[in-house]
């Protein structure tokens, strides 16, 4: 009769060791995706900023590639480099040595 109380109390320790470990992995794995999570939603956010600086930066090249498209645009870009139209003189400012 001692035996089977012993039997029954090891099995019954063994179980409860067994549900003990288990509760103690699902609490370690909840704070590590825990703080998993929290590092991707600072990404997610960083990578949001980001995006939306290049969406930015993106709308004002496509502005500026819009007029140099236009007459006006490509001639104000042409004198910048240097060109002039036909029949007209260039001059330019600069010292004489």
């Amino acid at each position: 009769m001692e035996a089977l109380r012993k039997l029954k109390r090891s099995r019954t320790t063994r179980w409860g060791l067994v549900m003990l470990s288990i509760l103690a992995m699902f609490l370690i794995a909840h704070a590590v995706i825990g703080s998993v999570t929290d590092s991707t939603r600072a990404e997610i956010s960083r990578i949001a900023a980001e995006n939306a600086a290049l969406e930015s930066e993106l709308m004002a090249l496509e502005d500026e590639l819009a007029f140099i498209k236009t007459d006006k645009g490509l001639e104000l870009y042409a004198r910048a480099e240097g060109m002039c139209m036909p029949g007209e003189v260039r001059y330019t400012a600069g010292s004489t040595k």
